[in-house]
């Protein structure tokens, strides 16, 4: 799960790279962060 996020995020700022993006991952981070109950 981790490393396909890494991959993800990764991917995303070498395509993308936009603020918009990067607030997604974050996002996403965050969600999984609660549903593995890890503070981040």
């Amino acid at each position: 799960m981790l490393t396909a996020f890494l991959f993800t995020r990764y991917y995303f700022e070498r395509t993308a790279g936009s603020f918009f993006v990067r607030n997604i991952t974050l996002l996403y981070l965050f969600l999984n962060s609660i549903d593995l109950g890890v503070t981040p």
